[in-house]
Order: structure tokens, then sequence, then C-alpha cells
């Protein structure tokens, strides 16, 4: 892997563990979590994650 994929998905995971424990919006963990463009945050979490952050959220927080 390289780096930026390396860091691009530890970005993710990090997310996802926020969309479930959290209320923040989206697009506050993205620029948190160091993304400045949100186009491109939602691109890379479709690519590790195979769907979208609010799709993620919907399904997970629904099972907690």
């Amino acid at each position: 892997k390289s780096f930026f994929t390396y860091l691009n998905e530890y970005r993710v995971n990090i997310i996802c563990k926020q969309l479930i424990d959290s209320k923040k919006t989206v697009s506050e963990l993205a620029y948190n979590s160091g993304y400045e463009s949100l186009p491109f945050f939602y691109r890379q979490f479709k690519k590790f994650k195979g769907v979208t952050p609010i799709s993620f959220r919907t399904t997970y927080s629904t099972l907690k």
C-alpha cells in the first residue's frame, strides 16, 4: 500500500467509529479528520467501505 492509501484508509476507519458513536455531521467529521474536500472524502469512504457515510451511519446506528 502506498502511504496515501494507508492514510485515507486509516482516516475512514476513525470516521466510521465516530459516525456510530457521535451525533456530529459527516462534513464535520471529514474536515476534523483532515479532508479538505467533501467530494474526495465521499469517494474515499465509498472506495474503502462500499457505502456512503450516511448509509453506513444509518445501518450501524440501528444495530446499536
